[in-house]
């Protein structure tokens, strides 16, 4: 696993700064990276991922290649938002395993949407409740390794 995040994460990530990608714009684009990839509705986080790096200009290479990585974290998430929703909205979450959820997307998307409705509306609530303090979290965590990496690497800070 440590040779796998090294090989297809890690690696990558310090060769945007080798091109010349500045720490800030590659903090932000991990981070939000991150964010938008464990975004409750399944399918929409690659799409979510352009309006960022759009809008701030960001690498967007970056964002989905974070974005592929946290993935699985974004199924793991997926009842632990359910059961933060319904306790929140104090609705009923009828889910209490991945396998559930799972189960009900291979008879369709559509279906799924439309058995899920308002709770996949009140998880959306839930990962906006934490999006923004954890992306502001990551980004200064990931600054700082990313700020280290080029202060190493030249003998002298950048800044």
């Amino acid at each position: 696993m440590q040779h796998w995040l090294r090989e297809k994460l890690i690696y990558p990530l310090l060769s945007f700064l080798k091109q010349g990608t500045t720490p800030t714009t590659l903090a932000w684009s991990v981070a939000l990276g991150f964010v938008m990839g464990i975004f409750p509705i399944i399918g929409l986080t690659t799409l979510l991922c352009f309006i960022p790096a759009f809008l701030f200009r960001l690498n967007i290479a970056a964002i989905q290649l974070v974005n592929y990585v946290v993935y699985p974290l974004q199924l793991l998430l997926l009842i632990p938002y359910f059961r933060l929703a319904s306790w929140l909205f104090s609705t009923e979450n009828p889910f209490s395993s991945i396998s559930q959820v799972q189960a009900l997307f291979q008879e369709g998307f559509w279906q799924a949407f439309s058995t899920l409705g308002w709770l996949l509306i009140e998880a959306v609530f839930v990962w906006a409740i934490f999006a923004i303090p954890l992306s502001f979290l990551l980004y200064v965590f990931f600054y700082n390794i990313f700020k280290k990496y080029i202060k190493d690497k030249s003998g002298k800070s950048t800044f």
